[in-house]
């Protein structure tokens, strides 16, 4: 009878024993689930949370359906899908209207100059497809012409970047590729 109560309770210990594995398995499972589901950069978003829940990614609602990012990179240290991006603020122009004034406004700004660049982690392409709907891929001339930025990677070369459609970037490309090809924007949508 002794022998049947040892027993009894070593059933019971084996299987508080698989029921806490199981638990443990399950929450392991729910921790690599969240942290190995961080949105790409570029992906739309509504808060930072649907970028990252480790927090290393923010939401940009200035874009449309808004724009999964990275602010502040170094270059090659963004993540595979992306590119480190440098966007310059110009410098304003600044006129004086006494010759022998010795205004040093410009002179100071020009030293400021290290604090008129941002940089962000940009969803890097190679054609528009790689991008996802309402952006198209922004080639180095367009990314320097009409956005002041450049791509600052050493070491990779991405084509591109998706920026969405709407920027003057897109506007011209659009209008060059129009006159190229020889169709008048006007005509074609009177057709």
């Amino acid at each position: 009878m002794l022998y049947s109560y040892f027993v009894y309770d070593m059933l019971a210990l084996m299987k508080t024993i698989a029921k806490t594995v199981n638990k443990l398995i399950l929450l392991l499972a729910f921790f690599t689930f969240l942290t190995g589901c961080s949105a790409k950069i570029g992906d739309s978003c509504t808060y930072d949370a649907d970028c990252s829940a480790e927090g290393d990614r923010t939401c940009d609602n200035s874009q449309p359906s808004g724009y999964c990012l990275i602010i502040t990179c170094n270059p090659d240290r963004c993540p595979g899908e992306a590119a480190c991006v440098e966007f310059i603020t110009p410098a304003p122009e600044f006129e004086t209207d006494d010759t022998d004034s010795e205004d040093l406004t410009p002179y100071l700004y020009e030293q400021l100059e290290p604090n008129r660049t941002r940089t962000y982690c940009l969803a890097e392409c190679k054609k528009d497809k790689d991008c996802r709907s309402g952006y198209y891929c922004a080639d180095n001339d367009d990314i320097e012409n009409n956005l002041n930025a450049r791509i600052i990677d050493e070491n990779s070369s991405p084509e591109g970047i998706c920026i969405p459609k709407n920027t003057t970037a897109d506007t011209e490309s659009a209008t060059e590729s129009d006159t190229e090809s020889g169709t008048d924007t006007e005509t074609a949508s009177d057709n």
